[in-house]
């Protein structure tokens, strides 16, 4: 990916890629999702300078940063806040949360005892998992045999495959 690629080309056709603000834009093109931190430890700029340049291309509506379960995430333009896609997009870039949705991928239809167990964890820790997932379109629930059963939604495990596809 270049800068000046896709349909909101004349918004970031006057960025150098070598420069601060070009850099920061390429980095979260690649990482949407990503947080500050994130930022300033991959492009090596101070955080003062990254938060500058935050500002100013989000006032440009190159970038703009979104709350996401109490964490500010950075997305380009070209990404659509709110969907399934932007949802795992802010899971993968954190570690905790990303084990329990490849955990939920890699075995659909577990109880929350099960997960407890796949993961090592507390069925209380699995239930705050589950808590966080449900408001996302992300986390599907089914009754079978008197208990509770936990899966990704279809869509979410489409999004997953697409995102993680090698090309």
């Amino acid at each position: 990916m270049t800068l000046g690629d896709g349909p909101d080309a004349w918004k970031t056709g006057s960025l150098d890629p070598d420069s601060r603000p070009g850099r920061i834009y390429l980095f979260v093109d690649r990482n949407p999702g990503c947080s500050k931190q994130q930022i300033v430890d991959s492009v090596k700029i101070s955080r003062g300078s990254v938060s500058y340049h935050l500002q100013r291309l989000a006032r440009r509506y190159i970038i703009y940063s979104f709350p996401y379960h109490g964490n500010m995430c950075y997305y380009t333009s070209r990404q659509e806040p709110g969907s399934v896609e932007y949802c795992i997009f802010s899971l993968i870039t954190r570690e905790r949360l990303f084990f329990f949705f490849q955990t939920l991928y890699d075995h659909p239809n577990a109880t929350r005892n099960e997960l407890a167990v796949l993961m090592q964890v507390t069925t209380m820790t699995v239930q705050w998992y589950l808590s966080w997932f449900s408001d996302d379109r992300i986390l599907a629930e089914t009754f079978e045999e008197k208990s509770k059963r936990y899966a990704l939604t279809s869509e979410a495990c489409l999004v997953y495959e697409r995102i993680t596809a090698e090309p």
